[in-house]
C-alpha cells in the first residue's frame, strides 16, 4: 500500500491536469479490481469534489460492482460537505440495487451526508443492521423508533455506534435542524457515565451539548482533551474562554489545540501581554502567533503592536496584520507560510488572502479548533466500514476481534478493505482548504 499512497500523493500534487488521464484509465482496466480502485480514486485525489458529476456517470456506465461503489461512497464521506444539494446522491451512488448488501448501504449514507438535501424523503428505515441505522441516523435520514429506542437502551453490542452516530449527525445539522429535547437529555446522560466502551459516545455528547451551549459545567468538569473537543463549537466558546490559559496544561499530548483556541478566544491584549509565558513554549509558540495573525487580519482596525517576538518567525504575520512592515518571515517551518512572508514583503497579498492562507495553516498543522469534530466523524466512517475487516484490525485493538462491528457485504479479508485503509490513512491528515462547514474567519 506503500506504492499506492506514493502514486495517490503525486496525483494530488499534479491536480487537475492530470484527471482526464487518469480517468481513461480507471475505465479501459477491465479485469483487475484493486487497479481499477486505486486509479480512481487517484482522479478522485487529483480532481478534488470538482469530479463529484465524473464520478457518478462513471457509477452509470456499465453498473460497476460493489468495491467501486463502497469505495466511492466513502472517498465522499472521508471528504467535505458539498455546497450544492443533490437530492439524488444516494441513488446514483446505489445504482440498480434493490436490497444492498450492508456494506454497501453504510457506505452510501455516510456518503449522503455530505450533500444537502440527500437524506429527504427517504424512506422510514425499520430494524435492520445496527451499522446501517447508524449510517442513516448519521445521515439526517428518519429511522423507525422501536429501532432508535432499541439502540438507546445500552445493551445491545454494537449501540455505541448508532449512539455516536445519531449524536454527531444532531450536532452537524444543528443550524438546519436543531435536535429534539429528548435527545440532549439523553447526551447529558450519556456524558455522565463511565463506562470505558462507551467513551466515544460520551465525546460525541460532549460536542452535541457544546453545540448547543447545554453542557452546564462547574469547574474541573472537563480535563485538557474534553477542552479540546467541545471548544469547537462556537455556542459554547463564551463559557469555555475561562477555561483557557496562557501556560499548556500538563500531560496535554496536543498543547497546540488548545493554545491556538487561547489565541482565537482569549482578548487580544492578554494574548500579547502573556507572550512571555506561551512563547516559552515551542510546541505552542507558532500555532498561537498564526492563529493571532489570523484574527487580526479580520479587523478593520487592528490593534498596533509593534515589538518583535526573537524566536518566533510567525510573529512578523501579527506585525504585518497590525499596519507594521512585513520582515518576510524569515525562518519559519512550514514552506508556505515562508512564501507567503515573501509575498508580504512585496505587497502582493490582500488581508483576506492572508488570512485564510494563515487559517490554513492551523488546519494542516492540525491545531484550527474544528480538527476534533473533523476527526471525531471520519472515526465513526472508520469504525462502521474498516475495523472488522483484517486491515482494520489495528483501529480498535483494545476490542476483541468477535467484538468489532462488521458490515456484511465483503469478505472482511478482501483485497479492498486493504484498499480502503490506505485511503483513510492518506487522507488522515488535515488538507488544505479547510472545508467550507469547518471555517473560522
Amino acid at each position: 500500500m506503500r506504492d499506492v499512497a506514493a502514486g495517490w500523493e503525486l496525483a494530488e500534487d499534479v491536480g487537475r491536469p492530470v484527471v482526464p488521464v487518469l480517468w481513461r484509465l480507471v475505465e479501459s482496466e477491465r479485469s483487475n479490481v484493486d487497479k481499477r480502485l486505486a486509479l480512481m480514486v487517484a482522479a478522485l485525489v487529483a480532481g478534488g469534489p470538482a469530479e463529484d458529476a465524473r464520478l457518478f456517470s462513471f457509477l452509470e456506465k456499465g453498473r460497476p460492482m460493489l468495491p467501486e461503489r463502497v469505495m466511492a461512497s466513502l472517498w465522499i464521506a472521508l471528504g467535505a460537505e458539498r455546497a450544492r444539494p443533490r437530492p439524488d446522491a444516494l441513488s446514483r451512488l446505489l445504482g440498480p440495487n434493490r436490497e444492498p448488501e450492508d456494506l454497501l448501504a453504510v457506505a452510501v449514507r455516510l456518503a449522503a451526508a455530505r450533500f444537502p438535501g440527500a437524506a429527504e424523503n427517504v424512506a422510514q428505515i425499520e430494524e435492520r443492521d445496527p451499522g446501517v441505522l447508524a449510517a442513516a441516523v448519521f445521515a439526517g435520514m428518519p429511522v423507525a423508533k422501536t429501532s432508535a429506542q432499541r439502540q438507546w437502551r445500552g445493551d445491545h453490542r454494537d449501540a455505541g455506534l448508532y449512539q455516536r452516530a445519531a449524536l454527531l449527525g444532531a450536532a452537524r445539522r444543528y443550524e438546519r435542524s436543531p435536535p429534539a429535547v429528548d435527545l440532549l437529555a439523553l447526551a447529558r446522560s450519556s456524558l455522565a457515565g463511565d463506562d470505558a466502551a462507551f467513551a466515544e459516545v460520551r465525546d460525541a455528547s460532549l460536542l452535541l451539548l457544546a453545540r448547543a451551549d447545554d453542557l452546564r459545567l462547574t469547574p474541573g468538569d472537563l480535563d485538557w482533551r474534553q477542552l479540546q473537543l467541545a471548544i469547537s463549537q462556537e455556542a459554547s466558546r463564551a463559557s469555555l474562554r475561562a477555561h483557557l490559559r496562557a501556560e499548556p496544561y500538563a500531560r496535554d499530548a496536543e498543547p497546540h489545540r488548545l493554545a491556538v483556541a487561547y489565541a482565537l478566544w482569549r482578548p487580544i491584549e492578554q494574548v500579547v501581554e502573556e507572550r512571555a509565558i506561551w512563547s516559552k513554549a515551542p510546541a505552542v509558540r507558532a500555532h498561537v502567533a498564526v492563529a493571532l495573525a489570523a484574527r487580526l487580519c479580520a479587523l478593520k482596525s487592528p490593534p498596533a503592536i509593534t515589538d518583535p517576538l526573537p524566536g518566533c518567525p510567525e510573529w512578523s504575520f501579527v506585525v504585518w496584520a497590525c499596519g507594521g512592515a512585513a520582515v518576510g518571515a524569515q525562518g519559519a517551518a512550514d514552506s508556505r507560510l515562508a512564501t507567503l512572508g515573501r509575498l508580504l514583503s512585496g505587497g502582493r497579498v490582500s488581508r483576506r488572502a492572508a488570512k485564510e492562507e494563515l487559517e490554513m495553516a492551523l488546519w494542516r498543522w492540525g491545531s484550527h479548533p474544528r480538527v476534533g469534530v473533523w476527526r471525531a466523524e471520519r472515526q465513526l466512517i472508520r469504525d462502521l466500514l474498516l475495523v472488522g475487516s483484517r486491515s482494520g484490525a489495528r483501529y480498535q485493538p483494545e476490542r476483541p476481534p468477535h467484538l468489532r462491528y462488521f458490515a456484511t457485504g465483503l469478505d472482511r479479508d478482501d483485497s479492498f478493505f486493504d484498499l480502503a485503509s490506505a485511503l483513510y490513512e492518506f487522507t488522515r491528515r488535515p488538507r488544505t482548504p479547510v472545508p467550507l462547514a469547518h471555517r473560522i474567519f
